[in-house]
């Protein structure tokens, strides 16, 4: 009884912080993840407006050659 009981309040307080970790590891994925799609999509806009230049400055330099 001496040796078990602070053995099981150890083992219990150990499962409970690995509970925590595993929660925050679990909320900081799903941000994580928010975050990369608001990337992604800030990226996309990106390139959209890159391949629209493209588009108006070979228009433009079309243009010039006639």
């Amino acid at each position: 009884m001496i040796i078990l009981r602070p053995l099981n309040e150890q083992n219990r307080d150990l499962s409970e912080a690995v509970k925590s970790l595993a929660h925050e590891v679990h909320v900081n994925r799903e941000h994580e993840d928010w975050e990369h799609r608001a990337i992604d999509g800030k990226l996309h806009e990106h390139e959209v407006t890159l391949a629209r230049h493209d588009e108006e400055l070979k228009t433009l330099f079309k243009g010039e050659e006639e």
